[in-house]
């Protein structure tokens, strides 16, 4: 039997034909003689990292805990959003059936002017005042729509989680 350091075998070593198991010690060699230091040192690296594994466990648990508060306010903010766009959207409907509603009203008075001027009624500038407005409202319409677009889009990026950056809001949960 060799031993892989000097010394002397203190204690009582296992019977021959006695059963053991894998990791047992067969028997206990003392050295006084070694150097404590070296022992001492690599005892206290050991504490040292025991210690750091705490800490790192504990760093983990706090960064799960942040992600989990993190995750459950981009929830709350992402609500929030869809709800804020979905209001914005239905105002900018109704404002697309106001100006719908203007340029009718703005179509029927050309064509009433016109109808005016050909009798001498009225005079061409009139009727182009009529026609300038007529126009105005279309346009007002073309961009309401544009912008009902435009929002939607942003909704249904919103929707999957796609903030769209510049989109004036705080994307920062």
């Amino acid at each position: 039997l060799n031993a892989p350091i000097d010394g002397v075998i203190s204690g009582e070593p296992a019977k021959v034909g006695v059963p053991v198991k894998a990791g047992d010690n067969l028997v206990e060699i003392s050295n006084p003689r070694v150097n404590r230091a070296v022992l001492a040192s690599l005892e206290a690296e050991r504490n040292t990292a025991l210690d750091r594994v705490t800490a790192l466990k504990k760093e983990r648990d706090d960064l799960t805990q942040l992600r989990d508060q993190l995750g459950k306010r981009l929830e709350i903010f992402k609500q929030a959003t869809i709800s804020n766009l979905e209001r914005e959207v239905e105002i900018l409907r109704k404002r697309v059936e106001v100006s719908q509603a203007q340029d009718l009203a703005a179509q029927v008075d050309l064509d009433r002017r016109k109808d005016l001027e050909s009798k001498g009624i009225l005079t061409q500038r009139m009727v182009e005042a009529a026609r300038a407005a007529g126009a105005a409202t279309g346009g007002e319409v073309e961009v309401s729509n544009l912008t009902v677009d435009q929002l939607q889009q942003r909704l249904n990026a919103v929707r999957q989680g796609i903030f769209v950056f510049g989109d004036g809001q705080n994307d920062v949960p």
